[in-house]
């Protein structure tokens, strides 16, 4: 079946099989001639030597957030080979976490309002797990709509279709899981993420949750 018609059912993807030996062939990037190390991060950024030069730099710079969030879970962030062949999903990264899991993910670059919403469908129709939402080009975000939104992919991960959600603004990282959406109602958490959706100049430095 196809990824369209898969709708993020890996189970049932004719793309699967290629996903999966994809990102089980990552295996120690540090010593794998296709990687290349970043200065300063030697240990956990690795960039594909033939990854997507076009977003290279927003895409290095959402994982040097990640990492200087100092989430004790993740290893190590792969900017992944960049896919051309038609029928097969293009993931930008690879997460590999220190339980052993290695998790695709996306970067989805927003600008307008429906920036939750777009960017889960679009990290589903990539076969992406972890969905990162970019809103570093957003003037002014509303919290209220932005909760809203989010709340609305509860199914989703209630499905299993995504295991996390990752919202970066001005270096901030807010993670959230399907434990997390489903601890609170919808009030609590607008209230939530709040801080980390606001302007930069006005974003409150209290710690964001490290959830797992």
């Amino acid at each position: 079946m196809s990824r369209k018609e898969a709708k993020g059912n890996c189970e049932i993807c004719d793309a699967a099989e290629t996903c999966k030996k994809r990102i089980e062939a990552i295996n120690n990037p540090k010593n794998n001639p296709d990687y290349r190390s970043v200065e300063g991060y030697e240990d956990t950024i690795f960039i594909h030597n033939e990854c997507d030069s076009k977003d290279l730099d927003m895409n290095l710079k959402t994982a040097k957030d990640l990492i200087n969030a100092g989430f004790k879970d993740i290893k190590q962030i792969v900017i992944n080979h960049h896919i051309f062949e038609d029928g097969l999903p293009n993931q930008e990264f690879t997460i590999v976490f220190n339980d052993g899991r290695k998790v695709y993910a996306d970067r989805k670059g927003v600008t307008g309002e429906d920036a939750v919403t777009s960017s889960f469908r679009k990290a589903i129709k990539q076969c992406d797990r972890i969905v990162i939402i970019d809103t570093r080009h957003i003037v002014k975000i509303k919290p209220d709509e932005y909760a809203r939104q989010l709340y609305g992919r509860l199914g989703d991960f209630q499905k299993g279709i995504i295991v996390e959600g990752i919202i970066t603004r001005g270096g901030k990282v807010f993670r959230f899981d399907k434990d997390f959406m489903l601890s609170m109602e919808k009030n609590d958490l607008k209230d939530t993420v709040r801080n980390p959706l606001v302007p930069v100049k006005e974003i409150i430095p209290d710690p964001l949750p490290d959830l797992k």
